[in-house]
């Protein structure tokens, strides 16, 4: 989508082509390129253009997006959600939650798509959930080449569903 320039005719297009799908399609996930650095006026331009019939979802794999004026852009949208990510490097595992709706991505930490998440990285991203009063929760696990996301997504589900008390 030419790093978020002149969307419309690509989104266009894209819903187009999705629409059969219907209530199939809960989320749709946009993943911007690592090399894209954050440019909030062109965020918001693209986030006009979103549909109200999903739930969008912005992965950011710069860490220049992660700041208070893109999240404020996003708040401005009631389907749109920052997607929180568990990944290699120096992006922020911070989870973000807009109106009640989370989506989180789990890469891996120390290479991409080559990991088994520990108890405690589990118990803290439940942890998180928890705390943020998280309503709706679309979470993944990347299939990674050891096979290690069905049960990590397992027992992250268990973790996020145990009572705390």
């Amino acid at each position: 989508m030419k790093k978020l320039s002149e969307p419309r005719e690509y989104l266009k297009n894209f819903m187009d082509a999705i629409e059969p799908l219907g209530e199939k399609t809960s989320c749709i996930l946009w993943q911007l390129p690592g090399k894209l650095h954050v440019n909030p006026g062109k965020l918001d331009h693209f986030c006009s253009l979103l549909g109200s019939d999903h739930i969008h979802v912005l992965e950011f794999r710069h860490p220049s997006w992660f700041s208070g004026a893109v999240e404020k852009i996003i708040e401005g949208y009631k389907n749109i959600v920052i997607c929180s990510l568990s990944a290699p490097g120096d992006l922020p595992e911070d989870l973000y939650v807009n109106r009640g709706i989370a989506y989180l991505r789990f890469h891996g930490k120390k290479d991409w798509y080559r990991y088994n998440y520990s108890d405690h990285e589990l118990d803290n991203w439940s942890g998180k959930v928890k705390n943020a009063g998280v309503r709706q929760l679309y979470a993944y696990f990347n299939n990674d080449v050891d096979a290690h996301a069905p049960a990590n997504a397992l027992a992250f589900a268990k973790k996020v569903a145990e009572d705390p008390g």
